[in-house]
Formats: structure tokens, sequence, C-alpha cells
């Protein structure tokens, strides 16, 4: 059985799998949050954009229905929130350990 996890493994090292395509949903989340699919490939997107882009898959690539609770946007990280007639809002987390306050978009 060991033998067998480490075969595999040597195989999957000398034939990585080929990334899925990346959708349209993806690729707009993508640009929203101000980085290419190449950098997500190459894991060097910082967590701050790298949350939010999760956080804009799971929203369907719109905005959140409501602003994220406080504490759960790290210093940096972005969200769009719904701000009523099919328009957004950019809403961008600070550090409560330094005194720095949301930053909040337009609505547009």
């Amino acid at each position: 059985m060991r033998r067998q996890i480490i075969l595999a493994a040597f195989v999957l090292l000398l034939f990585p799998v080929a990334a899925p395509a990346q959708s349209a949903k993806s690729q707009a989340c993508m640009a929203k949050n101000g980085f290419t699919a190449e950098q997500w490939r190459a894991r060097s997107v910082p967590s701050g954009p790298a949350i939010a882009y999760r956080k804009c898959i799971s929203a369907g690539g719109g905005a959140l229905e409501n602003e994220p609770p406080p504490g759960t946007l790290a210093s940096g990280e972005t969200v769009y929130v719904s701000c009523g007639d099919g328009k957004r809002r950019k809403v961008t987390g600070g550090d409560n350990s330094k005194g720095i306050q949301r930053k909040y978009g337009e609505c547009r």
C-alpha cells in the first residue's frame, strides 16, 4: 500500500494535472480583485485578494447581499456589497489593532 502511494505521488510529479480553464465568472472576479489567472495558479496572490476572490465566486460573481460583520474582513481585503437597484459598493477591511476603519466606495 505504501509503495502504491509513493508511486502515485511520483507519477503526479512527473505528469502534473492540467489546470481547468477559468470561467468568465472567475475571470471577472480576478479582474475585480486585481490579479490574473497566472498569479492565482502560481499561488502568488496575497491573502486579502484571495479571500475576496473566493467570496466573489461564492456570491455568484456579483455583490454580497449584506456587509460582512465586524472582524470578518482582513486588513486590505475587498468585497463588493449590494447597495440597491443592481448597484454595488466596494468595501475594504480595516485593521482594528491600528485603528483603521473600513473604507467604503461609492454606490455604482
